[in-house]
């Protein structure tokens, strides 16, 4: 799946009200597993050290009157730092 195909699936999964999940935070969670997927599939060494403190769920108000925005960040503190171009 890219990165695309993800947003796609994350903006259906969060804005509309056809879909029913039996706890509030179920909807949440399958959006932090689809990045957590994301970010870390060439480094799943990353998800073993992530912890609650690296994740920020916040809830945006629609100006115009919609349903919340959820807003999901992730502090990158073991992931691979960009050093420069690489050589082939």
């Amino acid at each position: 799946m890219y990165i695309e195909d993800l947003a796609g699936v994350l903006q259906t999964n969060l804005t509309t009200t056809k879909l029913r999940y039996t706890h509030g935070r179920h909807r949440i969670e399958m959006s932090l597993y689809g990045q957590l997927g994301i970010f870390s599939g060439n480094r799943p060494s990353a998800l073993l050290k992530l912890r609650y403190s690296d994740i920020i769920v916040t809830l945006l108000r629609d100006p115009s009157g919609g349903p919340y925005r959820i807003l999901i960040e992730f502090t990158y503190e073991f992931t691979k730092k960009f050093l420069g171009i690489k050589d082939a």
